[in-house]
């Protein structure tokens, strides 16, 4: 397994914790996800690539806000990979695009 670390919960820059667990990878978004957080996200997206063998899950509970680049991470997941969205809080499922394949639980 390899983790890249937790950061601070709720804190206002977006982070991301990116660990294989089994055969699955999973992310874990902090803060606000928007298109300051591209830099960061394109890289977790890198990190997903390395580890990833056919399911992504991401844990959206640390999310405050997610906007632009947060939008397109989880759609550029969902176009490549399996994607289940977990703990997807109530304010953000209206932001979060319907994708075909992808299950958002709590």
């Amino acid at each position: 397994m390899v983790d890249h670390g937790v950061p601070s919960p709720r804190s206002e820059a977006c982070d991301v914790a990116v660990q294989r667990v089994g055969t699955q990878v999973v992310v874990r978004l902090y803060g606000v996800l928007d298109d300051r957080a591209a830099p960061r996200l394109a890289e977790a997206l890198g990190e997903v690539e390395q580890m990833v063998l056919s399911r992504v899950v991401v844990d959206l509970d640390e999310v405050d806000a997610i906007e632009g680049a947060g939008l397109d991470f989880l759609v550029g997941l969902h176009r490549r990979w399996k994607v289940r969205l977990l703990n997807t809080p109530n304010q953000l499922r209206g932001r979060i695009p319907r994708m075909a394949g992808a299950r958002a639980s709590d």
